[in-house]
């Protein structure tokens, strides 16, 4: 477990280690987001939920540059790794926090080309049980089950309020080897930096708040409690949605604050669940579920009808030469895993011999290049200054 904080650069000062978070401060693109009722599809924030998507392949240092260009200077980052080659289990998950503490980001990353344990998980679908409520694919669910105790108290702290940078030294502390008798860390331990935020960090018991309907406004006073954002790119959206449907979950057992959370972007998100795991939540939260999908992308197809019976839910955007538009109609899966895979690879081959008029015009249903989370960040930045739609 690699647990990484960085405070985000006001204007373009580098990255550095924990800083206190500035006071609150008119900014409007974290009033934007505060604005966005749940459950409503806002093209602000799906660019803002790209770059975070798109961003959460890179180190803590870079993520939290570039999004404080995008408007979460002064704010905290965490980035949270887990890594276990012998489980096929390698997973990342970032938590963003605005200077103010009032919006807070979950972004899971995606599938990593290079990470053969990322690609022997996605492969392995074999379904396992989600609480009694359907079952999902095994190897994404799996990857989550290992992440979430971690995930979990840190995400509620940030929720509450609380400095993400104060809790996640606290959370590192806690694998410091110490001595017997001291609370001091051992030789070769750093001393815990000074976050500006003495509060306790253990897991949150939120008040009593239950779900509410699409399109509720937030009620008195919700303003100044954190509004939360969950985004991810290929397997960083589908872990995206497990971690709603955790949430949700939890949030009708234990009563914890689902209303903060006012949408799930994500881009290039295979499917998740079988029919009865949409069935149950697709009435839950699929209003706040906004999948992204462009072109032919593969990867939304994915698991193939060879793997089981998968669904997706929610509201589906599909890209168009303006930016996102609703798609009534989902899409459906591929056929099986080798076939389309080979189709994917041919239609990226035949891609960079576009120049060739006969070969660039042969159509393909599925490729593999139309999965690069660099064509969802531009489709959502014309999406973000087209007129009307």
């Amino acid at each position: 477990m690699k647990i990484e904080a960085a405070f985000l650069p006001v204007v373009d000062r580098y990255p550095v280690k924990c800083e206190s978070t500035p006071a609150k401060s008119g900014n409007p693109v974290i009033d934007g987001l505060l604005q966005v009722r749940q459950g409503m599809y806002e093209r602000q924030a799906a660019l803002l939920m790209s770059a975070a998507a798109s961003w959460s392949y890179s180190d803590i240092t870079t993520f939290a540059d570039v999004m404080s260009h995008r408007g979460f200077g002064g704010g905290n980052a965490v980035s949270i790794n887990l890594q276990n080659d012998a489980l096929l289990v390698g997973t990342t998950a970032l938590i963003l926090q605005s200077a103010d503490k009032r919006v807070v980001v979950l972004s899971f990353r995606g599938t990593e080309p290079r990470s053969l344990i990322n690609w022997m998980a996605n492969i392995n679908a074999k379904v396992e049980p989600f609480h009694a409520m359907g079952h999902v694919h095994g190897g994404f669910y799996r990857s989550f089950l290992a992440l979430w105790p971690t995930l979990s108290p840190l995400l509620g702290a940030a929720l509450r309020g609380m400095s993400l940078c104060d809790v996640s030294h606290r959370a590192m502390a806690k694998y410091h080897c110490r001595s017997a008798g001291t609370d001091a860390p051992t030789s070769g331990d750093t001393a815990e930096p000074d976050c500006g935020d003495e509060r306790d960090s253990r897991e949150p018991m939120l008040s009593n708040v239950g779900p509410t309907r699409a399109g509720d406004a937030p009620a008195a006073g919700d303003e100044d409690e954190p509004a939360l954002y969950i985004t991810g790119h290929s397997l960083g959206g589908a872990l995206a949605v497990l971690a709603a449907a955790r949430l949700y979950t939890v949030g009708i057992l234990h009563e914890w604050h689902w209303k903060k959370l006012r949408g799930i972007y994500t881009f290039g998100q295979p499917m998740v669940g079988d029919q009865e795991f949409v069935r149950r939540y697709e009435r839950g939260f699929g209003h706040m579920l906004f999948r992204h999908i462009y072109e032919n992308d593969v990867v939304p197809r994915m698991p193939p009808r060879t793997a089981g019976d998968f669904r997706h839910m929610g509201e589906e955007y599909h890209s168009t030469d303006r930016g996102w538009i609703y798609q009534s109609k989902l899409v459906s899966q591929a056929r099986s895993l080798v076939g389309s895979t080979l189709t994917g690879i041919t239609a990226f081959v035949m891609d960079q011999l576009a120049g060739i008029p006969v070969l660039g015009r042969i159509p393909f249903p599925y490729s593999w290049e139309a999965h690069s989370p660099v064509n969802y960040l531009r489709v959502s930045q014309m999406s973000r200054i087209s007129v009307g739609g």
